[in-house]
């Protein structure tokens, strides 16, 4: 369980050298929902640096805001990237994320 300071949006940096970073996203209903990392892969680049956590919500990619986007233009926002990446997250406490998964949404990887 992330401590409390993990509530403020922090400024996550990781390179993408080929294929994908080495996490999914989903997102409830439609593009007011947030967009929220939902697993890790081990072994992965997002695995490795240490300031990603499931239940993370996304709030912006590269400067671009996740406000109001669906999931499906994030995923592939990330998959076109190349080279660094810089993620904006905030730690989501709750059950947004089991709801996501309970409603049967589509992980997206990336």
């Amino acid at each position: 369980q992330p401590s409390e300071e993990n509530f403020q949006p922090r400024i996550l940096k990781l390179v993408k050298e080929g294929g994908r970073l080495g996490f999914s996203i989903i997102q409830n209903t439609d593009s007011n929902d947030p967009i929220i990392i939902s697993t890790i892969s081990p072994g992965t680049t997002a695995h490795s640096h240490a300031g990603l956590e499931p239940k993370d919500r996304l709030l912006s990619i590269n400067g671009v805001s996740m406000d109001g986007q669906d999931v499906s233009n994030a995923a592939h926002l990330l998959w076109d990237l190349t080279g660094e990446v810089i993620l904006e997250v905030k730690y989501t406490p709750g059950d947004a994320l089991e709801a996501c998964k309970s409603g049967g949404h589509p992980n997206w990887q990336c």
